[in-house]
């Protein structure tokens, strides 16, 4: 046993006191009465006693200096070795509380949020949070998402602990450990006064079990305290939904297509419905049956058509819920039987058309549907370059502004641009290219996606130059050339480095003209375009991309611009009318960032004007294995040896290990106290 606060050692010299003051002599003050009768009895049955002779009631001082020495040992804080320093040492420890999506696993299948992992996790840190002290300061951090958060620095007082402690609540965020424990060997090498080894130590409160043991790679020891019902508890069960994803269809782009993913880690076969419901809407309901350990992904192709003018409650919001057969409520993680996605409307892509006539392209745009592409068609001569700005992509059919196109660099900041045999680096003096073939393609490029341009045939091209070849990192713009015919560019395309407005500047430049060749003649020619424009109105991200347009994981930081706000609440079930105007409490606006830790529907709103809804899910398999370590970690955490728990859980009781020795003198103190009082007053003792 050792002592935290050895200086109260000190109050031991009052310990004469105490024997003093019970031997001392009562003086007995002298007073007439009316007669002698009532109190010759009380005198013979307590005599005025030697001075030594107090000692024959001992009971009366052993029970006062067992009292002195309860609020004695209360104030030196007497602990045992293994969570706190050795005589002469500082140990430095981090406490590392696991506030992951996977701690919200109920323990017993009641609604008491007590009955979490996470509440016992958050329990056992405030028992070692209670025994900082001075030789022993403790700091606390939770790990949440990408982004561990310092609750409590170092500290020898338990109660900012504990009170952090009470404010913390687990999150829905998924991710591993590494930050965290990162942090805490970054807390504990700048803690002045504490050597290295054994003095500095991070204790990771999480439900994974102690492994194998392999180096965090850090400079303090890393030690597990794994709850002690995840060891021995049996299997639990557990039916997800790990993805939920949401793109709108390439033929019909008002109606889209669910991809779900689903996932059963218990030990038995599981069934059950997947229901499916938009703006609060059920539109689809499935059985699943999965057997122990399968994973099944689902699509779903009926998402209703959403048209650009919804009503005001229709706000795309995709929820789908799993729902176990009537009885069953063993389900030991609520929380991912729920995901959220985004389908928003659709807008037309906005193109103007600056032509003096082209019959390819006037039938091409206006067979797109109003559906897909609204778009407006000029005379060279009417052209105003600030009405480019208004359009998503404007193309100019063998005509150039001469005065404010005469390069890229003096292009207007805002407004993309198609560019159709003449481009702005070219002049009516460049010289021409006859028959030029096609011999290069780059198949990544975004304009060549499901586009074959095998064998087509080009009458000629302008000798575009190769802005590529010199093109220098300090340069605004960024160059690539989809096709090339022997060196020559054909397709040329551009995109500003600075991001000038809130998504980057493009262009894109075709070296000859549409009745030059017999591009438009052939399946490719619908394909290239439509590819084209949707590059230029920056909708031309991939697969995954596209899916998780409005999707974010718990955890992950949006970034507020001047004049962006977000409404922090998240939104679930059916739309219901927004406050307005919405809470102030309750807004994060920019400049800056947020972080949403909870799953469900954010607003967010735009300086330029418009409401976004942002859907937020754990989106991490790894959350949902809760009868089993994540694979990442189960190779990373070492065994809790020597751990204060199994020191104190082996010896001592469980009240033990949620408080200190100290506390329990202080309480013994006070209990005794009231047992004195109370003989006394039964006259056993004086």
């Amino acid at each position: 046993m050792i002592f935290l606060n050895p200086a109260a050692l000190a109050f031991l010299a009052l310990a004469p006191v105490v024997v003093a003051l019970y031997l001392r002599r009562i003086r007995r003050r002298a007073a007439p009465v009316s007669t002698l009768l009532f109190w010759r009895r009380v005198v013979a049955e307590s005599p005025r006693r030697a001075w030594l002779g107090r000692l024959r009631r001992w009971l009366s001082l052993l029970l006062q200096l067992l009292l002195f020495t309860l609020l004695l040992l209360a104030l030196v804080r007497p602990d045992f070795p293994g969570f706190t320093a050795a005589a002469g040492e500082t140990r430095a420890t981090v406490l590392v509380l696991d506030c992951r999506a996977r701690m919200q696993t109920r323990t017993t299948m009641t609604k008491n949020n007590n009955d979490t992992r996470f509440a016992q996790a958050r329990a056992l840190a405030a028992a070692y949070a209670r025994r900082a002290g001075g030789r022993n300061p403790v700091a606390l951090l939770a790990a949440s998402g990408p982004s561990p958060r310092v609750l409590a620095s170092f500290s020898d007082d338990p109660q900012p602990l504990l009170q952090a402690l009470d404010a913390l609540r687990s999150t829905d965020a998924g991710g591993t450990l590494d930050a965290a424990v990162a942090l805490a060997d970054e807390l504990l090498a700048a803690q002045p006064g504490v050597r290295t080894g054994s003095q500095r130590e991070i204790l990771l409160l999480t439900d994974l079990p102690p492994l194998g043991a392999v180096d965090w790679h850090t400079r303090a020891a890393v030690r597990t305290v794994p709850l002690a019902d995840v060891a021995n508890a049996a299997p639990l069960a557990n039916v997800a939904l790990v993805r939920a994803a949401v793109r709108a269809l390439p033929a019909s782009p008002e109606s889209g297509a669910v991809f779900l993913k689903l996932a059963n880690d218990g030990s038995q076969r599981a069934t059950g419905t997947v229901e499916l419901s938009f703006d609060g809407q059920v539109f689809d309901v499935r059985p699943f049956d999965l057997a122990p350990g399968e994973n099944r992904a689902v699509t779903y192709p009926a998402l209703p058509a959403r048209p650009a003018s919804a009503p005001a409650n229709a706000r795309g919001w995709l929820e789908a819920r799993i729902t176990l057969p009537a009885g069953r409520n063993d389900d030991a993680l609520p929380l991912d039987d729920h995901a959220y996605a985004v389908f928003a409307p659709t807008r037309p892509l906005r193109v103007l058309l600056v032509t003096p006539g082209n019959w390819f392209l006037e039938n091409l745009l206006r067979a797109a549907g109003p559906g897909s592409l609204d778009f407006e068609q000029l005379l060279p001569d009417a052209f105003r370059p600030e009405t480019a700005a208004s359009f998503d992509a404007v193309i100019f059919d063998d005509f150039l502004p001469a005065v404010d196109f005469d390069s890229p660099e003096n292009l207007p900041a805002a407004g993309n641009f198609l560019f159709i045999r003449r481009a702005p680096f070219s002049s009516q003096s460049t010289p021409t290219l006859d028959r030029p073939p096609v011999t290069d393609l780059d198949p990544a490029s975004p304009l060549l996606r499901l586009v074959d341009w095998r064998n087509v045939g080009i009458l000629r091209a302008a000798n575009f130059p190769d802005p590529t070849a010199a093109e220098a990192e300090t340069s605004a713009w960024h160059f690539q050339v989809p096709v090339r015919s022997l060196g020559h560019p054909l397709v040329l395309t551009g995109e500003r480095r600075e991001n000038t407005a809130r998504r980057r500047q493009r262009f894109a430049a075709l070296a000859f003209g549409l009745a030059e060749s017999d591009l438009p003649l052939r399946v490719a020619f619908p394909l290239f375009m439509s590819n084209t424009l949707r590059w230029l109105a920056g909708r031309d991200d991939d697969a995954d991309a596209t899916i998780n347009a409005n999707s974010l994981r718990a955890g992950d930081t949006v970034t507020l611009l001047a004049g962006d706000t977000l409404w922090t609440r998240p939104q679930r079930g059916s739309p219901r009318p927004l406050p307005e105007p919405l809470p102030a409490t309750e807004i994060a606006r920019g400049p800056g960032v947020f972080q949403p830790m909870e799953n469900g529907f954010y607003l967010l709103r735009r300086a330029t004007g418009g409401d976004t809804w942002l859907a937020v899910n754990t989106d991490d398999p790894e959350m949902s294995k809760i009868n089993a370590p994540a694979a990442e970690e189960a190779t990373r955490v070492q065994p809790a040896l020597n751990a204060p728990l199994a020191a104190v859980a082996g010896r001592w009781s469980e009240a033990l290990r949620r408080w200190p020795p100290w506390v329990w003198c202080a309480a013994a103190a006070l209990a005794l106290s009231a047992l004195e009082w109370r003989l006394f007053h039964r006259r056993r003792t004086e």
